[in-house]
């Protein structure tokens, strides 16, 4: 006889027991190393005029894996937003682009991301 499918209500443990409990400041660590050496590859792209460069490049810039944009910021866009958002200073622009009105802020944005801002969204 098989036995019944049991509700998840039913078992002892709560679904997030699986989870670690303890974090590793290695660990950690090595996250914030990876995430700081994504945002500089941008930027470092950046400087040399590719606004808009692959995976792939920020990745082996980086010298991480392709994975890890995924893993951290959730897409290649989703990176560009960040540095936009909040590493807009460091962005070097050509001097046509400062040409372009509106805030520095925002012109970095259109940049980056390639869309006007959203105010809702940023």
């Amino acid at each position: 006889m098989v036995p019944a499918a049991v509700p998840r209500e039913a078992l002892a443990v709560e679904p997030t027991a699986n989870r670690r409990r303890y974090r590793s400041p290695y660990r950690v660590s090595a996250t914030e190393q990876k995430k700081a050496a994504l945002i500089s590859a941008v930027l470092r792209l950046a400087e040399r005029g590719n606004y808009r460069g692959t995976a792939q490049e920020i990745a082996t810039l980086a010298g991480v894996r392709r994975q890890a944009i995924v893993r951290y910021f959730g897409a290649v866009e989703l990176l560009y937003r960040v540095v936009a958002r909040e590493h807009w200073q460091s962005v070097r622009l050509p001097a046509s682009c400062l040409r372009l009105s509106g805030s520095f802020k925002d012109i970095v944005w259109l940049v980056l991301v390639g869309k006007p801002r959203d105010s809702a969204l940023s």
